[in-house]
This record gives structure tokens, C-alpha cells and sequence, in this order.
């Protein structure tokens, strides 16, 4: 029997060709006909959005062939959909509207944080859960929050599902053949495989290896996105040996072989310190911005800790996001650098095992323990943790039943109540990975705060106007927080008597357009900015030497260790490494070498091979 193609709202079986009115053929001719058309229009909108999210012309790079590759991913997945559902049109329409969503993320992530929305984004696709989309919700500013207008979308779409007839025959060859293909088309692109290899190539793209943006702008976010994904597959991380060993050279020629340690052993029968690392939401130095000369110091405790010469600057590979990316670094000691193909490496790599400060000290008979008020799933923090051997992990499931809010996010105050707490419990030396939330954004609106009196007590810079004035003292009062809860820590840890070592440091400047506004004392962009650490030390009687100039974040951990006197080998390498860089001249062949070879010891270590390169 052929196959006919029926238009929406026919009900009727397939007509005998001797029967007056249309012929089956010619229905299905015309319901090509409008689907084609759809399709030209599917294509047209989504490039006009495209352009919008980007803040260009319409016709900026418009043609055919960007056209077609910024609608290719959706027409497989749209195949797959109609011969599923057997509803073309909705199919359409519902891809339709999560395209839509990606150019409003990717509008809004560059306004926000000056940056394109890049392929690594995308994994928080398969992480939608309560806490990603209060998360992310909360920047949209919705009337009634983001959940009320969720419920109405799938309600539309519901109803549209059912107005639509099932227009595709139950059995045929249209079906399949539009599902195998629709099938091979996803599977290929799952694979990194041809077709799309063909398509996405170099000379078509024209990606640029310093910005995302140049190659966005020429083929559109939907191409950018398909080959940014193909080139990842295809890329593998090396271990460059000969850097490695000419690195391990110039160790040697500084007086210590690595593998011997720098510092003294914890001796047997001397109490380990616990040891509790702070990563502290969007913490910077506010005198970092005119205006704050005059003004009470918001971060009273930090300042004097790196007055004292217990702290100083420290360089991040992120600004107004990508917490982990930060938070990979000083739990890990891998810089971001060493792995080309990773932006977000709690997502991007996918490894049984990440060796770091929780595998090192599980190994010194440590219990380990990370807090966060969030959800566990976000940013793959479950199974990261789990990888690198964390024995428990409290979430906003715990919080939930004992923590409390101030403003949008749990407070810093509960956090630290858990982390004293676990401290209490423990019966052998514990190791505490702490994440605020807090003082996340979004800092624009007005929200209910546990101390509205201190909140208006705050000054801010009279440039400011209403608008960014609100933005400033609501990142001041947490800011504040933080600063207050960490000395709270402390002050706890003393009382306990137990030997510890506090490390406390922030992961990234916020996003804010006031920025440009004040300007930054020393000149630069947020972007070069650095922010504040400190390590805090009692009872590991270990004389220790602190940086006196703005650290790597993958330097931090080893600072810590050297401060527990816990040794490792290649925590031991990359300070006496980092060490070296600092002080030779800039324009020496050997600082490349140094950063070669760091990165080399960083895939090496990651895949479980530094070792066999020090015997």
C-alpha cells in the first residue's frame, strides 16, 4: 500500500484514487510543499535570532550555507521527533523553541559576562534539575519566578500536541525512512563522524584560536557550537616527554631532585592538622575600584591576614563564572591550560579516578568531607568528587533541612555551621572542601536579607548611580558575610586546639557592568584582575615562606599540603616549578619550557604516569 502524507486536521483514511476532491498524492505533495516552507521560515528566524543574540545586522555573514548549517542539528533531531510522535508540525514547533532558548542564554551570557556561549555550556542541558533552573531562573527576573511560565509552556505544548493529528502514517515507508535517517544523522554527530565532518570543516568555520566570537559571527551559533564539538572529539590530551624532562632538568640543576621533599614530614606521633579550604562566590578586593579608598573596608579580616604576609593575589582562569574552573585547579593542582579540548573539566572529563589533594590526603588516613548549599548534580559535582575520592558530600538536601537563606541563596554563616560540626564529629584528621553560594548573583534586585539594617548602613562609591548602587551594597553585604564567617572559622579552629590550616580564597570576579564605570586602580580589565587567598596555619610548627607576588590557583593546594607538611611528589614539583618561573625573566626560553613541562606533569598525572617519570 503507498504511503500518504495527511494534512493536519484530516481525519480521513487514504482515498481511492477513482473519488472526487484531492488525490492522496496531491495532499501528500502539498503537505511537503508547506512543510518545506515551514522549514525555509524555521531557518530564516532562527539566523535573525542568531544576529539579535549577537547584537548584529541581519544580513551580517547571511547565506544559504550559514542558513542551512545553523538549522541542520534541528532538522536530524526534528526527523526523529515526526516519526516518533507522527506530528511534524509540533515537532517543528517545539524545536523551534528550544532554539529559541539558546539564543536568549547566549544574548544574555554576553551581556553579562562579555562572553559567547560556548560548546562546555551546554552540559547544563543534561543537568536541568530544581537547582539549575532556580539557578539560572533567577537572572531572567520573571514575575512570579521561572516555574509558573515552565508550567504554561508545557501546557501549550501539550495542547498543541493534541490539536495536531498523528499526519504521519502509523506504517510506511515515510516513517522509517524518516526515522533511520533522522537516527544516523544523530548518531554520526554523537560519533563525530561524516557526514558532519564534511560539513563543519576548518575552512568553512573559520574559528579563531583566540576568541569565540570571530568564528560565531561567521557561521552562526549552531555551526560554531557543531564544530567546536567535532574538534573536542577529535582532540587528545599529550604529554610532551621531552618538556617534561628537560623540566625535571632544570629542577635538578636548582639543588633538589624532585621526589625528595622540600619540607618535613608530619613525624609519627604528632597530631596532622585538619585542614579546611574555603572557596569563597565571586570574593574579591572592592579597593581594587575607585571610589572605595574612602569607605569602610568591607573585607576587614582578609586584609589583615594579607597584611600579616599570610596571603596575597592569585591569578583564575575565569571571570563572572565557571566557579569549577577555579575550584578544579586548587583541588586538583592541574592547571586549566594543560588540557586544550577543557572549559569546564568537572563536566569535560570523564575519568574513574582525579588524583589531587582529596586522593593525597585520603592516602595520609584523612577523612574528607565537601559542603555546598547547591544541588550535588550541578556542574557534575557528585560523581567529580566521587572520582577524586571524597567520602561525603553535604548538599542543599541537607541544607534544606537545617540551613537558612539570606537573600536568594543559603548563607555562609550555615555553611560554616556545617563545616564546625563535621569537625566536631570527626574521630581522625579531617580534610574539608567548602563551596559558598551566597553572595551569587543575580545583584540587581531587591530581595530580603537576614540584616536590612546593616544592608543600608553600607556605603558605596557616589558615582554610582540607583541602578548600580543597589547592585554594589547587594555584593557588599555578602561580601561582608563572607569576610565575617571566615573569621568565625578561624576563631573556632584556635578555640578547638587541634593543629590546623585554613586556606580561604575566592574563584572569580563578579559580572558587573559597573566595572567600566569606577574602573580598576591598577588599569587593567576585570578580566586580568586577580582576587584574594589566605592561608591560615596553627600547631604544624613548619616555617614557611608565602609568595610575595600573585600565585597560579594550581599552586594553592601545594602551599596547603607544604603547610600540613604532608609531601607529594607532584604537588612537591609544581611549587619548586612555579617557584622557578617566578624568578627568571619573563623573555626566557626556560619559563616556556617550565609551563610545557607543567602542563605535561599535569596529563601525566591525570592518567596515572608522573611517577615513571621521575625513576
Amino acid at each position: 500500500m503507498a504511503a500518504t502524507f495527511n494534512l493536519p486536521g484530516s481525519t480521513q483514511p487514504a482515498a481511492d484514487p477513482s473519488r472526487k476532491g484531492i488525490r492522496p498524492p496531491t495532499r501528500t505533495l502539498f503537505a511537503c510543499i508547506l512543510l518545506a516552507l515551514s522549514w525555509v521560515a524555521f531557518a530564516g528566524v532562527m539566523w535573525l535570532l542568531d544576529r539579535q543574540a549577537l547584537n548584529v545586522t541581519p544580513d551580517a555573514y547571511r547565506g544559504a550555507w550559514t542558513l542551512t548549517i545553523n538549522a541542520l542539528v534541528a532538522f536530524s533531531a526534528w526527523l526523529l521527533l515526526a516519526s516518533v510522535t507522527r506530528r511534524p508540525f509540533t515537532s517543528l514547533l517545539l524545536l523551534a523553541a528550544l532554539q529559541c532558548a539558546l539564543y536568549i542564554a547566549a544574548g544574555m551570557k554576553l551581556e553579562l559576562l562579555q562572553s559567547p556561549l560556548t560548546l562546555p555550556d551546554l552540559h547544563f542541558l543534561t543537568e536541568v534539575n530544581v537547582a539549575s533552573i532556580q539557578l539560572f531562573g533567577s537572572y531572567l527576573d520573571l514575575p512570579g519566578g521561572p516555574w509558573p511560565w515552565l508550567i504554561v509552556a508545557l501546557a501549550v505544548m501539550i495542547g498543541i500536541f493534541t490539536l495536531e493529528p498523528a499526519s504521519v502514517p502509523r506504517l510506511g515507508t515515510v516513517r522509517l525512512g524518516a526515522f533511520a535517517i533522522g537516527m544516523a544523522l544523530t548518531a554520526t554527530l554523537y560519533l563525530a563522524a561524516w557526514p558532519w565532518t564534511a560539513i563543519y570543516t576548518e575552512e568553512r568555520m573559520r574559528p579563531s584560536p583566540f576568541n569565540d566570537l570571530p568564528g560565531i559571527l561567521r557561521a552562526g551559533l549552531v555551526g560554531s557550537l557543531v564544530h567546536s564539538y567535532l574538534h573536542a572529539r577529535s582532540a587528545a590530551p599529550q604529554v610532551d616527554e621531552e618538556a617534561l624532562h628537560r623540566t625535571l632538568a632544570l629542577l635538578q640543576d636548582q639543588g633538589r631532585p624532585t621526589g625528595s621533599p622540600a619540607i618535613p614530614a608530619v613525624q609519627q606521633g604528632d597530631p596532622p592538622p585538619d585542614i579546611v579550604m574555603v572557596l569563597s562566590e565571586s570574593f574579591m578586593d572592592p579597593r581594587a575600584l575607585h571610589g572605595f579608598d574612602s569607605i569602610d573596608d568591607p573585607i576587614p579580616f582578609v586584609r589583615s591576614v594579607i597584611n600579616s604576609g599570610r596571603g596575597g593575589a592569585m591569578h583564575v582562569q575565569a571571570y563572572g563564572g565557571g566557579t569549577v574552573r577555579t575550584e578544579f585547579e586548587v583541588v586538583t593542582g592541574m592547571p586549566i591550560d594543560a588540557f586544550p579540548a577543557v572549559t569546564y573539566p568537572y563536566r569535560d572529563l570523564r575519568q574513574t579516578h582525579i588524583p589531587g589533594v582529596v586522593s593525597v590526603l585520603g592516602g595520609h588516613g584523612y577523612s574528607t568531607l565537601a559542603v555546598h548549599g547547591n544541588s550535588g548534580s550541578f556542574w557534575n559535582r557528585t560523581n567529580t568528587y566521587h572520582a577524586m575520592g571524597m567520602e561525603r558530600f553535604i548538599t542543599d538536601i541537607e541544607f534544606k533541612q537545617k540551613a537558612m537563606q539570606d537573600g536568594l541563596w543559603y548563607s555562609d554563616e550555615s555553611m560554616t555551621d556545617f563545616m564546625l560540626q563535621a569537625l566536631q564529629e570527626a574521630s581522625q584528621p579531617a580534610f574539608i572542601l567548602a563551596i559558598s553560594i551566597q553572595n551569587h548573583g543575580p545583584y540587581n534586585r531587591h530581595l530580603p536579607l537576614r540584616d536590612m539594617a546593616a544592608w543600608n548602613d553600607i556605603e558605596v562609591p557616589a558615582s554610582l548611580n540607583e541602578d548600580d548602587a543597589l547592585v554594589m551594597r547587594n555584593y557588599l553585604y555578602h561580601l561582608r558575610a563572607a569576610d565575617r564567617q571566615l573569621q568565625r572559622l578561624h576563631e573556632e579552629l584556635v578555640r578547638r586546639g587541634r593543629p590546623f590550616v585554613l586556606v580561604f580564597f575566592g574563584d572569580h570576579l563578579p559580572a558587573m557592568d559597573l566595572f567600566e564605570e569606577l574602573g580598576f586602580v591598577d588599569g587593567q580589565t576585570p578580566q586580568q584582575q586577580t582576587v584574594p587567598w589566605i592561608l591560615l596555619s596553627e600547631g604544624t610548627e613548619i616555617d614557611m615562606n608565602l609568595p610575595e607576588t600573585a600565585i597560579p590557583a594550581w599552586q594553592l593546594p601545594a602551599l596547603a599540603l607544604q603547610a600540613a607538611g604532608i609531601h607529594d611528589d607532584y604537588f612537591d614539583f609544581i611549587t619548586r616549578a612555579a617557584e622557578l618561573q617566578t624568578r627568571l625573566p619573563s623573555d626566557s626560553s626556560d619559563v616556556t619550557v617550565l609551563t610545557r613541562g607543567i602542563h605535561s606533569a599535569a596529563n601525566a598525572r591525570l592518567d596515572g604516569r608522573f611517577g615513571t617519570y621521575l625513576q
